[in-house]
């Protein structure tokens, strides 16, 4: 079993169960954490739909100054703004939110990008 995370009905990521629903818990517990929505959409119990405005929202809202400027906050939120942003890359959506997780983490982001499988 796997997990499917799509934007505009094109799978922009297909992670094994287990990662995917780490990967979801994450997202609950960071948009409480930050009092925001977090824009992924549960279609079924292991398929996600990311909504193409709150979600970038969501991430950009991670990666504040004030939040960012500390270095625990910074390394406890990297691999899933890093998952993030190339899920938003492949979906076409949150440029402005692509560009600032690559500019906060630049040579990661190819390489979790080559990690994370469509299908």
């Amino acid at each position: 079993m796997s997990f499917v995370f799509d934007v505009h009905d094109e799978t922009v990521w297909s992670p094994s169960s287990r990662v995917g629903r780490l990967y979801v818990d994450t997202a609950e517990t960071l948009s409480r954490f930050g009092a925001v929505p977090s824009g992924l959409v549960a279609i079924a119990s292991d398929m996600y739909e990311l909504d193409p405005i709150t979600f970038p929202s969501f991430v950009r809202t991670l990666l504040d100054e004030q939040s960012i400027a500390h270095p625990i906050y910074t390394v406890l939120i990297e691999g899933f703004v890093l998952t993030s942003g190339v899920m938003m890359e492949r979906g076409g959506i949150g440029d402005d939110a692509v560009a600032t997780v690559i500019a906060r983490f630049p040579t990661r982001s190819t390489e979790i990008g080559r990690a994370m499988p469509r299908l």
